[in-house]
């Protein structure tokens, strides 16, 4: 799994601090948190540019139904600026 970024020239900082809390089928859930790296290719052009951070690796979703994910910048980066939307991809 990975952690997909959508940004643009407004975002200052060098990585995005997340806290990702999955909620499973059965209503349990769990919280990590994960850093994605942002090159600094911002330029005054106005481009959206998408970044992934690896989230998890060899995890298996045992249960049958749907699985929640909710992300939210750590503390330290509380309302960021630039950043255009978040998601997990599953691969």
């Amino acid at each position: 799994m990975e952690v997909v970024v959508r940004y643009d020239a407004e975002f200052a900082f060098d990585r995005l601090d997340l806290s990702v809390t999955t909620i499973a089928p059965d209503g349990y859930r769990w919280c990590d948190t994960v850093s994605v790296p942002v090159p600094d290719t911002r330029s005054r052009i106005r481009v959206d540019r998408d970044i992934n951070g690896a989230f998890r690796n060899g995890v298996l979703l045992a249960q049958k139904g749907v699985y929640r994910f909710r992300l939210a910048p750590l503390a330290s980066q509380d309302g960021v600026k630039g950043v255009l939307a978040v998601g997990v991809d599953i691969h």
